[in-house]
């Protein structure tokens, strides 16, 4: 694999090396490690995210170790659990900050990022790969983040652009109820304006929640003869974001699916003719 997505893989060990390194001044010289704090859900629905991020920076990190650290020092990631909930994550950050970590590291969502950045701001701490692409990280700008991965307009844009060239112009959105999905739909909309679109309807779905049934009363409505909508949507496409909840997505797509399966013969050919079924989504 070749191109800048490569480069970043290869090289990221060595640019976070030379992050800590610049950073290391601000540690104590009697400190022989350089501590990483990390607030992140590790319990409830979005745990996995947490989790595993966590275990993959840790992998790295005592691969790092084990050839000597950066400049003889161990790094270590002191994490706490926030549930994906911004107070939790607030209060972790406080404590951390009075702990007096080197930087802050690998947050796992909008609301929570949200929520610690200005105390990283405040504290001039770096706040290193927050796992968001909410634009509310990054504008305005703040010298202490640096992101990691593209931010939700253009995740939003790419997304959009392909279900348009495939003549998927009739978009429902079905987001998070909090500033994580808020981002998502802004980004949806703001890629359907450019193209004189708005979304045909949205449908939330509460944070740390997997009940969709009102969503899909809504979103399954718009498939049915007689709605406003006037006729079925071409397709169903479900996105699945790395999001916080991804079983909820698939969740609200399975009910959709049943929901539909009965419609008709003629549907259910032209479902089979398509690959999807009737409706239209994304979850983002």
């Amino acid at each position: 694999m070749s191109g800048p997505l490569s480069f970043n893989r290869r090289r990221f060990h060595a640019v976070l090396g030379a992050s800590l390194v610049a950073c290391s001044g601000l540690a104590r010289a009697q400190d022989a490690r350089l501590v990483l704090g990390q607030s992140a859900a590790f319990s409830g629905p979005a745990m996995q995210l947490g989790t595993q991020f966590h275990a993959g920076a840790k992998l790295h990190f005592d691969q790092l170790n084990a050839r000597g650290g950066v400049n003889g020092r161990q790094i270590e990631i002191r994490h706490l659990d926030d549930g994906y909930e911004p107070d939790r994550c607030k209060a972790n950050t406080e404590r951390l900050i009075r702990d007096e970590v080197l930087a802050l590291f690998g947050y796992i969502g909008t609301p929570t990022s949200l929520a610690a950045l200005p105390l990283a701001t405040a504290a001039k701490l770096p706040f290193i790969a927050p796992f968001s692409g909410a634009m509310g990280l990054r504008e305005p700008f703040h010298r202490e983040a640096f992101h990691l991965r593209a931010s939700y307009d253009d995740e939003t844009e790419l997304i959009v652009r392909q279900l348009t060239v495939l003549g998927q112009n009739r978009i429902a959105v079905f987001h998070q109820n909090d500033a994580y999905g808020q981002a998502g739909l802004s980004g949806v909309t703001k890629a359907l304006a450019a193209r004189q679109l708005k979304p045909l309807a949205t449908a939330t779905v509460e944070r740390n929640s997997s009940d969709v049934r009102e969503a899909v009363a809504r979103l399954g409505q718009l498939g049915r003869p007689g709605h406003r909508a006037d006729r079925r949507l071409p397709g169903l496409r479900g996105l699945h974001p790395r999001g916080a909840q991804g079983g909820v997505w698939r969740q609200l797509l399975q009910r959709l699916v049943r929901r539909h399966a009965g419609a008709g013969r003629r549907t259910r050919q032209g479902r089979r003719r398509r690959g999807g079924v009737a409706g239209g989504a994304l979850a983002v």
